[in-house]
C-alpha cells in the first residue's frame, strides 16, 4: 500500500503536464494511511485500555464503552437469570401436566424450554 503514493508521484513527473495532481493524490493517500493507522490502534483493545489508563482521550463506540463498563459480564448474567426463570416456568408447567394432564400446561412447558434455549443461544 505504501508504494502507491510513490507510483503516483512518478506518474505525475513522467507522464503528465500537470505535475501537481499525482503529488496531491499521493499526499492525500499518505495522510489517510496515517489516519487509518491511528484508528486501527484505537480499535485494538489493548491499546484502547492503555490509552484510557493514561488519560488519553479516545473516541469510543457504544460497544467499547459498554465493554469497558463491564456490561459484557452484566449482560451474560442477566441472560442467564432470564433463562433460569424460563427453566422454573418449564418445571412448574411439567409438574402441572403430570398432575392434571392439561395440554395447556404441556404447551407452556415446551414454550418455556424453547425460550430458555433461545436466550442462552444469544451469548
Amino acid at each position: 500500500m505504501t508504494e502507491l503514493p510513490q507510483r503516483l508521484r512518478a506518474l505525475a513527473r513522467h507522464e503528465h503536464d500537470d505535475l501537481s495532481i499525482g503529488d496531491e493524490a499521493a499526499d492525500e493517500i499518505e495522510r489517510l494511511q496515517a489516519e487509518l493507522a491511528t484508528w486501527r490502534k484505537l480499535a485494538d483493545p489493548q491499546t484502547l485500555h492503555a490509552n484510557l489508563l493514561r488519560g488519553l482521550p479516545a473516541r469510543l463506540t457504544r460497544e467499547q464503552v459498554l465493554h469497558l463498563a463491564g456490561a459484557d459480564d452484566l449482560l451474560a448474567a442477566e441472560r442467564e437469570r432470564c433463562a433460569a426463570i424460563c427453566d422454573t416456568i418449564e418445571d412448574r408447567a411439567w409438574d402441572l401436566w403430570r398432575a392434571f394432564a392439561d395440554p395447556t400446561d404441556q404447551g407452556r412447558s415446551i414454550g418455556a424450554d424453547a425460550c430458555a434455549q433461545a436466550i442462552r443461544r444469544l451469548e
